[in-house]
């Protein structure tokens, strides 16, 4: 009967020793499952500050189309394009050059633009409008004298078209 009990005993201590092995596997399983969880949550993360940056600039870029074709706004327009850069440049990824490349050549072409001081010619026209009433009156006489009083008399000839 000892031996029996020592038999069983034995089973048991095996069975229990399984049992914990296979318990550790799985608790090496789930520690390997956390890790590679760990790996997705921080790259989702990293990522997701990209895909932000990348929103934006896709954004100011639109943006920067929009200021230029419907408003002639060149200074806004290049503002936006180099805010879109300098989110692009700040993801530091090297897949993104050719993109940054062709946002300097919009950037130089905008400032290459001849810009037109609309505001500057307007008040130029207004001072001289109002200069117009200071202008005083070409005297067309040419021998310089005062007018006649019997110049106001038009002739009908033809011949003395400029004297009237």
């Amino acid at each position: 009967q000892a031996n029996s009990d020592k038999q069983t005993l034995v089973q048991q201590l095996q069975a229990q020793t399984s049992a914990l092995d296979s318990a550790r596997q799985q608790q090496a399983a789930l520690r390997q499952q956390i890790e590679e969880l760990k790996e997705k949550v921080a790259t989702i993360s990293g990522n997701d500050a990209n895909t932000w940056l990348l929103a934006q600039a896709d954004y100011l870029v639109k943006l920067a189309g929009r200021k230029l074709w419907s408003d002639q706004d060149v200074t806004t327009a290049a503002a936006l394009l180099k805010s879109a850069d300098q989110s692009l440049a700040d993801m530091n990824d090297p897949s993104l050059l050719e993109v940054r490349r062709a946002l300097t050549q919009d950037i130089s072409s905008l400032s290459a633009i001849n810009q037109i001081d609309y505001d500057g010619i307007i008040l130029q026209l207004n001072q001289l409008a109002n200069g117009v009433d200071n202008l005083r009156i070409a005297d067309n006489d040419s021998d310089g004298s005062p007018m006649d009083e019997d110049s106001n008399t038009l002739s009908s000839s033809l011949r003395e078209w400029r004297q009237n």
